[in-house]
C-alpha cells in the first residue's frame, strides 16, 4: 500500500481552515516521526519531508524533502512532491518551500526542478536564506493550470 493515496485518508473536518485540513490530513496519511513525515511507496519508506508554518490558513510551508540514498535517481522525490501538490489542491492551498540543496541536485537544478512541476519565485522572509518557491492549487507542470477535483 502507498501512503499517498488520498482515498486511504479520513475527510476533513470542514470547521478547520484549508491549511490546517491539510495538515491534518497529511497527518492520516503519512507517519510523522520527530516532525518528519514519512513516505512509502509499495511498502518501503523512500523518503521524508516536512510541513511546517501554516501562511494566513491558505498557505503550507514544506521543506526537507529528501530521498533515502538508496532510492535516489528513481523518481521518488517526484512522487513524493506530486503527493503533497494533489493534497493541497484537493484542500485549495498553496505550497511554499525554500530552495535548499541537501543532495545531489544544486540550487540551480533544484529551482529548474520544482519550476517544472508548477513552482514559481515567491518572496522571501526574513529567515529564509535561499530562494523561495510557491504554487497555487490546482497549477500542474510547467504551471499550467489543472482541472479542480
Amino acid at each position: 500500500m502507498t501512503h499517498y493515496d488520498l482515498q486511504d485518508a479520513a475527510p476533513a473536518d470542514d470547521d478547520l481552515s484549508p491549511a490546517a485540513a491539510f495538515l491534518a490530513e497529511a497527518d492520516a496519511l503519512w507517519p510523522d516521526v520527530n516532525g518528519f513525515y514519512r513516505f512509502a511507496h509499495e511498502g518501503v519508506e523512500i523518503g521524508a519531508f516536512c510541513l511546517e508554518d501554516i501562511h494566513e490558513d491558505q498557505e503550507v510551508s514544506v521543506s526537507l524533502i529528501k530521498v533515502r540514498r538508496p532510492m535516489l535517481g528513481q523518481g521518488h522525490g517526484t512522487r513524493m512532491l506530486e503527493a503533497l501538490c494533489a493534497l493541497a489542491d484537493k484542500h485549495e492551498v498553496a505550497l511554499r518551500m525554500e530552495v535548499v540543496p541537501t543532495g545531489r541536485l544544486n540550487e540551480v537544478n533544484l529551482t529548474d526542478w520544482y519550476s517544472r512541476r508548477g513552482f514559481i519565485p515567491a518572496e522571501a522572509s526574513f529567515m529564509d536564506e535561499g530562494p523561495v518557491m510557491s504554487r497555487s492549487p490546482h497549477t500542474g507542470p510547467e504551471g499550467t493550470p489543472t482541472p479542480a477535483p
